[in-house]
């Protein structure tokens, strides 16, 4: 897809493979916006196998699937032209490293991680003071049970002995582009109905 494409009407879709992002797509294509689908690899675990489903997905909806950079340029050049994007799906993560990029970190180790994960299960809560030890900042912001991003920050730790809270910290908060954040946040009564309805339909 050229970066002019989107002077219609364009969407950038941040697909991690999940089913929001996929029912977004899906639904922004009904709609028959310009698509782009976005996947970044930024270090999860099955890295590989999501970011090959996302180019699945991509590709049954007949919707091009690129990586950051690219989307990054078609962006600014649909801006530069006075053509809005709506960008939309994916997780917080992805907005973060869509706006200001990722921070320079390692790539996951697994055999890590698992080590990591044994801790936890031997003795529940050892992750998260663990991290108060090592990190206290960035354990003021995860939850004990919250163990994706536990390992995450312990794994980054321990692959470079700065804690990972430094690492957000230098990247600073300057945003790559211009933009707008809208978050969607109905009562819980009107989703639990919603969500019940979709799953009714499927």
């Amino acid at each position: 897809m050229a970066a002019s494409d989107f002077t219609r009407r364009g969407s950038v879709v941040l697909l991690s493979s999940g089913l929001d992002s996929t029912v977004n797509l899906y639904e922004a294509r009904e709609q028959s916006h310009v698509l782009l689908a976005l996947t970044f690899n930024y270090g999860q675990r099955a890295a590989a196998r999501e970011v090959e489903r996302a180019a699945a997905i991509a590709a049954h909806a007949g919707v091009p699937h690129k990586w950051a950079a690219e989307a990054t340029a078609a962006i600014a050049d649909a801006a530069s032209r006075g053509k809005p994007v709506i960008v939309v799906g994916g997780t917080g993560l992805y907005l973060r490293a869509l706006r200001y990029g990722l921070v320079d970190a390692p790539a996951s180790d697994d055999a890590l991680r698992n080590r990591l994960l044994e801790t936890e299960r031997v003795g529940p809560g050892a992750l998260h003071r663990r991290l108060l030890e090592v990190d206290p900042t960035a354990a003021a912001k995860i939850a004990p049970r919250d163990l994706v991003r536990l390992v995450r920050a312990l794994e980054v730790f321990e692959l470079t002995g700065t804690p990972i809270s430094q690492l957000h910290q230098s990247q600073g908060e300057l945003e790559r582009m211009p933009m707008r954040v809208l978050v969607l946040d109905p009562p819980m009564d009107e989703l639990t109905q919603r969500i019940g309805d979709r799953t009714e339909q499927m």
